[in-house]
């Protein structure tokens, strides 16, 4: 067998159910090692997924105008990132108020108290990162009331399932098709296993485009959130340009433009509320994670600079962990 095939099969079984099953066994072990391990796994995947590794090295150096060699090391790094993002994800539903500060740490709440004070809510919005569920987790075993918002993708999983149900009628799949299958069953399993934490366990509430009444009543229950003083979180930039809507505006970042979503900006304006950025920068040696707030942008009117603002805070964090903006890796080409 070759090298290139050997490097195919791993691609793919790293792809399925059997990473996630790895990583189940992984979470059983203590914390740092547990993410060590969870480090070593994503170098591999880094090593052998070349069409992933490359693609992001090489909008790494154009976005970031970097050489080569650094937009690779960062590379790598996202691909550890993104495994101990996934280690967490198995590690949520066990956290309690005493041990989450051994996952993560939390930095500017401050900021976050003195806008809760003003008794309007906060706007607190990242960019896609890794570490965003493990945040969202930690401020809620803190006490903090929150809704999370998010593209409900309800309907594309339904048809994703029903696409490869009739492509493989009557026993003609093959083994990767079934490993990718079960790899879209796997993740969809972990994200129930957070939704539920989250709102059973933590009293939070998760929202989407697919309420009754679509994104309009989506932005009435969260302005009714902020009136109740709840923190109200989401992420204004897009991870797929295809699910771009009128109304979305192009912003400069990174050297070119992004499309973001104002929905943040109108709701935080319609409430009187501030917008708080949130980021999480995973150190050196993995644990703790640091959740870092900002300082509160208040939005007088002018919805484009306040999304431009965000967007600036959002930069300004990407060029000081590029690794943790999780896009780099998850765009397709």
């Amino acid at each position: 067998m070759s090298m290139i095939q050997l490097s195919t099969q791993m691609v793919r079984a790293a792809q399925s159910l059997p990473y996630l099953s790895l990583l189940t066994l992984v979470s059983r072990l203590p914390l740092p090692l547990g993410h060590r391990v969870a480090r070593a796994i994503g170098r591999m995947l880094c090593a052998v997924d070349g069409a992933r590794r490359d693609r992001s090295t090489t909008t790494l150096a154009s976005r970031l105008e970097i050489d080569r060699a650094h937009a690779e090391q960062i590379t790598r790094r996202s691909f550890e990132l993104m495994c101990c993002d996934d280690l967490d994800s198995w590690l949520v539903p066990r956290l309690s108020k005493e041990s989450v500060g051994r996952l993560i740490s939390f930095e500017g709440l401050h900021y976050l108290d003195a806008a809760l004070a003003r008794g309007k809510g906060v706007v607190l919005y990242s960019g896609h990162i890794w570490g965003s569920r493990l945040c969202i987790v930690g401020l809620g075993l803190l006490g903090y009331r929150i809704v999370r918002v998010r593209r409900n993708r309800r309907h594309q999983r339904n048809e994703h399932a029903r696409g490869w149900l009739q492509r493989h009628e009557a026993g003609k799949s093959h083994a990767f098709d079934r490993q990718h299958f079960d790899r879209y069953r796997g993740f969809a399993t972990n994200k129930a296993r957070y939704k539920r934490t989250f709102e059973t366990k933590l009293g939070g509430r998760i929202v989407g485009s697919l309420e009754p009444g679509g994104s309009v009543q989506t932005g009435l229950m969260c302005v009714g959130a902020l009136r109740k003083n709840e923190i109200v979180a989401l992420r204004p930039d897009l991870l797929l340009q295809r699910n771009a809507k009128p109304g979305d505006l192009d912003v400069s970042f990174l050297n070119g433009e992004e499309k973001f979503r104002v929905g943040g900006a109108q709701i935080a304006r319609a409430a009187g509320a501030p917008l708080l950025s949130v980021w999480v920068h995973r150190p050196a040696e993995l644990l703790p994670s640091r959740c870092v707030i900002g300082s509160p942008i208040e939005v007088n009117g002018d919805l484009r600079a306040a999304v431009e603002a965000q967007a600036a805070r959002m930069e300004a964090e990407v060029r000081q962990d590029p690794a943790s903006w999780s896009a780099w890796l998850l765009r397709p080409a």
